[in-house]
């Protein structure tokens, strides 16, 4: 199942680098990343499409991305909402 995670991190590319070098080292099947500045402060959103298997779920994923220091704010988008 393909979910949808948003996270709110400082720093522009090295915050989207650290959270997608965490999410490739896990083995996550990420499908698609995309980035767009906030103009507050050097703050990003990233918004990550990956395919959930039984080990690597979206709520892991977002588990992992909180640990990192440049992120601050993870959330994962209802699925019918990416679906729809």
């Amino acid at each position: 199942m393909e979910k949808r995670l948003y996270a709110k991190v400082e720093n522009g590319v090295d915050g989207l680098l650290r959270v997608v070098g965490t999410l490739r080292r896990k083995e996550y099947n990420v499908q698609d990343v995309s980035m767009r500045s906030l103009g507050q402060d050097g703050y990003s959103e990233i918004v990550i499409n990956l395919l959930e298997n039984n080990k690597l779920n979206a709520s892991r994923a977002m588990d992992q991305m909180k640990k990192i220091v440049s992120v601050l704010d993870v959330s994962i988008m209802e699925e019918e909402k990416v679906n729809g």
